[in-house]
């Protein structure tokens, strides 16, 4: 119903403005309710300069729950690449979000929201990627929330780091080589949500793909390959999210098999590895393709008569 829309972009546009009235809070939660509901008022918003200014500011010095609303308008707008462009460009929203990420007061719910906005700023967006990776407390904080206490919030945190080092080599070195980051993640593949553990093998897969060092800090991470093989699904397990996740699992493991002998003779010595890869190949569920290019790179380094 055309008239119906413009009735709900007048009063979008109206809550838009009163970002800078007198209760800047009840407007950012009337926004981002509105957002939730429609793609639609995303044309509204990059229409409205003022608006970012406005979730700036409460970023910066509003209280716990609006700024858990502008970060969840943040993460919502950041969907549309345009507004995901305007985001990123605006001086001081990025090291505002990660100051956020840092800060140890913030509600569960607030941290969660602060790595989905950061990590939809990252997706498939390499300017914000390295914005974000020049922020000296980035890497820090990303692991700080990684290792919060709040489910929602660690898997937020993981789908950040994915997106924030996927592509990115400078980045995959930051995010590697910060104390706790790898750990933080076999934690969340080895005790998450099934949600969770799927963006933590993805940040993994994402932090090996290309990067020997960090492959290696990935198999000597106690437990990583155990966590890493307790998510691979057999053919007649069933659920679509433990699928993906499993699915991630393999590529992680796949990722970590091309890295060197070294890796890949810890791989095959983990116990049940090499059957639990060798069933998927041989079945038709997601990632049985990555399980077989995974066999191929684990066998390289035996002649036949070892592998019969």
């Amino acid at each position: 119903n055309p008239l119906a829309m413009l009735g709900k972009e007048q009063e979008f546009s109206a809550a838009l403005r009163e970002l800078s009235g007198e209760d800047p809070e009840d407007a950012i939660f009337r926004l981002a309710e509105m957002m939730t509901q429609s793609d639609e008022y995303q044309k509204c918003f990059s229409e409205d300069a003022a608006a970012i200014t406005s979730i700036l500011r409460l970023c910066e010095s509003g209280t716990d729950k609006a700024k858990k609303y502008a970060c969840l308008m943040v993460a919502l707008l950041a969907s549309d690449s345009s507004n995901q462009k305007l985001l990123g460009r605006t001086q001081g929203l990025l090291p505002a979000l990660v100051d956020l990420a840092n800060d140890d007061e913030l509600s569960d719910e607030c941290r969660a929201n602060v790595a989905w906005a950061l990590g939809s700023l990252a997706n498939e967006n390499d300017e914000n990627r390295c914005s974000i990776g020049r922020i000296p407390e980035a890497p820090n904080a990303l692991v700080k929330i990684a290792s919060c206490p709040s489910e929602e919030a660690r898997e937020r945190a993981a789908y950040c780091i994915a997106e924030v080092v996927r592509d990115n080599d400078d980045n995959k070195l930051l995010l590697g080589s910060t104390e706790g980051s790898v750990a933080a993640l076999v934690h969340i593949c080895a005790t998450g949500s099934d949600p969770g553990k799927e963006q933590a093998a993805w940040a993994l897969a994402m932090l090996a793909e290309n990067s020997g060092d960090n492959c290696d800090s990935i198999v000597l991470t106690p437990f990583a390959l155990e966590a890493l093989l307790d998510m691979i699904s057999s053919p007649d397990d069933e659920g679509d999210t433990d699928k993906i996740a499993s699915a991630n699992a393999l590529y992680a493991i796949a990722e970590l098999a091309r890295s060197g002998p070294g890796n890949r003779a810890a791989i095959v010595d983990t116990e049940g590895m090499l059957e639990a890869l060798q069933l998927v190949s041989s079945s038709d569920i997601p990632g049985h393709q990555v399980a077989q290019w995974a066999l191929d790179q684990l066998l390289s380094d035996y002649d036949d008569d070892e592998t019969r």
